[in-house]
């Protein structure tokens, strides 16, 4: 849909991203729209975890361009790839900071609707932030830009109201990170099947490969919230990424606790003391 470029802000003297709607798509009103959209919506938000937005203008008077924060890191897809499987506790960290980014943007009526491991990158100190708004819908200004009947997202990651083509709200998001959590943990998609019918099939009736199966090592907590974020049943889910938050949060605290613990030293009673120590004396006599 774009195409991205590395510039420099002269005056902030930082590098930075500009994103250009590609010149064969510029005459397609829907796709100029969401383009659009996409830096409207971004103004809106400023948090560590979401990418920042600087600002956007016309090239020729023509194509809509907007300037990013420039981040020249893997996403989570590239990493999984290059460096395999996370181990849970990154995994609850990842989620946790995304987790509260999404409840960021929910708060002020936008729906990310596109959470998958591509559209996560991790920078250089590990902050994972959330990119590429441009399937966004904002629900304080709703404009119908698909059409009735049509689904829009990334299938694999697409929760079950995105397929039915209904109007979607947060839990929709809280869906998809539930996915990536799995994706993280396992190595390999919640729901990895190419053809659109099984794919519908698997999501709707079959489910995932239990993460217990696929990873085993995973704590049993951190299983139970990504299960709870991932349920088909929207009623089922947390009822907003805060809550799923909290939960990646208590897990985080539990975790700590758990490792600050001091090892108890074994008791032992004074008489059996006294008795040891005489003994070590008079065998350093005889000797």
């Amino acid at each position: 849909m774009a195409t991205v470029f590395q510039g420099k802000d002269e005056k902030k003297n930082q590098t930075v991203a500009i994103k250009v709607l590609k010149p064969m798509l510029a005459s397609d009103d829907t796709l100029r729209q969401r383009f659009e959209r996409e830096y409207e919506v971004c103004c809106r938000l400023d948090h560590k975890n979401i990418i920042k937005v600087f600002g956007a203008g016309l090239v020729n008077d023509n194509l809509p361009y907007c300037v990013l924060e420039f981040l020249p890191f893997p996403n989570l897809s590239a990493q999984l790839k290059e460096k395999g499987v996370f181990v849970a506790s990154k995994v609850s960290s990842i989620l946790f900071s995304l987790a509260q980014a999404l409840q960021h943007c929910h708060e002020r009526d936008v729906i990310h609707r596109d959470i998958k491991p591509e559209n996560i990158i991790i920078t250089k100190d590990g902050r994972p932030v959330l990119v590429d708004f441009g399937l966004t819908l904002d629900t304080a200004a709703y404009t119908k830009l698909t059409a009735v009947g049509k689904t829009l997202g990334t299938p694999p990651y697409m929760s079950p109201e995105q397929f039915k083509a209904q109007k979607v709200d947060g839990r929709s998001d809280i869906y998809q990170l539930g996915l990536v959590g799995y994706e993280l943990l396992t190595g390999k998609r919640a729901f990895p099947q190419e053809e659109m019918e099984d794919l519908v099939h698997h999501v709707f009736r079959v489910g995932p490969i239990p993460i217990e199966e696929a990873a085993p090592d995973t704590p049993e907590e951190l299983i139970d919230i990504i299960e709870r974020a991932s349920e088909p049943h929207i009623e089922e889910r947390f009822p907003n990424a805060a809550e799923m938050a909290k939960a990646l949060g208590s897990l985080g605290q539990n975790a700590k606790r758990g490792s600050s613990q001091a090892v108890p030293l074994p008791h032992i009673n004074i008489n059996t003391f006294v008795a040891i120590l005489l003994l070590l004396v008079f065998l350093f006599l005889l000797w």
